[in-house]
C-alpha cells in the first residue's frame, strides 16, 4: 500500500468521521429538545392533575351542597303541607264555631280536558249555572 492510497483512506476516514460527528451533534440537539418537550409534558400533566384535584374537589362540596339543599326543600315542603293542613282544620274550626256550615267541595278537582269540562257540564241540572258554566267554557264546549 502506498502513502498515496494510506492518504486518501484517511481522507475519507476523516470525512466519515466528521459526518458521524455531524449526526451525532444533530442528535444530541433533538434528545435535548425532546428532553425540553417531555419536561413541557409532565408538567402540563402535573398542572392537569392539580386542576383534576381541585375540580373534583369542587364537585364534591357543590353535590354535598346540593344534598343539603334537597333535605331543606323536604323539610320545608313537609311544613308547608303541615301548616296547610293546620289552617285549613283551624279555618274549619272558626267558621264552626261561629255557627256557620262547612263549605263542602273546596277540594274539587277542577276539569282540565274537553270530555272532563263536557261531563261537568252535563251533570249541572241548575239552568242558571249551565248557562254560566257554558258561556265560562264555550270556547272548549263548542269549537268552532
Amino acid at each position: 500500500m502506498s502513502n498515496k492510497t494510506v492518504s486518501v483512506e484517511l481522507l475519507e476516514t476523516s470525512k466519515q468521521l466528521a459526518e458521524v460527528q455531524e449526526t451525532n451533534k444533530t442528535l444530541g440537539q433533538d434528545i435535548v429538545s425532546l428532553r425540553e418537550q417531555l419536561a413541557t409534558a409532565n408538567q402540563a400533566v402535573e398542572t392537569g392533575k392539580t386542576e383534576l384535584t381541585r375540580l373534583a374537589t369542587e364537585i364534591e362540596a357543590k353535590d354535598k351542597a346540593i344534598q343539603t339543599a334537597t333535605a331543606e326543600i323536604k323539610t320545608l315542603k313537609e311544613a308547608v303541607a303541615t301548616a296547610e293542613k293546620s289552617a285549613s282544620a283551624k279555618a274549619a274550626d272558626i267558621i264552626a264555631s261561629q255557627g256557620c256550615p262547612p263549605v263542602a267541595g273546596l277540594n274539587v278537582p277542577v276539569p282540565t280536558s274537553p270530555a272532563d269540562l263536557m261531563a261537568e257540564f252535563q251533570r249541572i241540572t241548575d239552568p242558571k249555572t249551565k248557562t254560566e258554566f257554558y258561556r265560562k267554557h264555550r270556547a272548549v264546549l263548542d269549537p268552532k
